[in-house]
């Protein structure tokens, strides 16, 4: 679930969590030495906010597993059609071989 937390970071932000960070090396001890990582400010919708947070519980014991997270309110909410038309829009049809 720490990948999909990590994901939806990465879709919100356009670039991975502790990108700003210059090595490799730095990026691991934040991983394993800081807090998990969190939306900026300026893109903190609340229930994507708390989804990503409960996604990213460092403990993998504490962290909910796939079908608690799929009860989360910011799923539950979610309109399974929503991005039906936006891919519609944004891609040209391709012509059947």
């Amino acid at each position: 679930m720490w990948g999909v937390g990590i994901t939806a970071i990465e879709l919100a932000t356009m670039k991975p969590p502790n990108s700003d960070l210059s090595t490799v090396f730095d990026i691991i001890l934040a991983i394993v030495n800081g807090p998990p990582p969190t939306l900026p400010p300026d893109k903190k919708a609340p229930a994507l906010a708390a989804f990503i947070g409960a996604a990213l519980v460092k403990d993998p014991a504490a962290r909910p597993d796939a079908a608690t997270l799929l009860k989360h309110p910011f799923l539950a909410s979610a309109d399974d059609g929503a991005l039906g038309p936006i891919v519609k829009r944004g891609v040209p049809a391709i012509a059947p071989l």
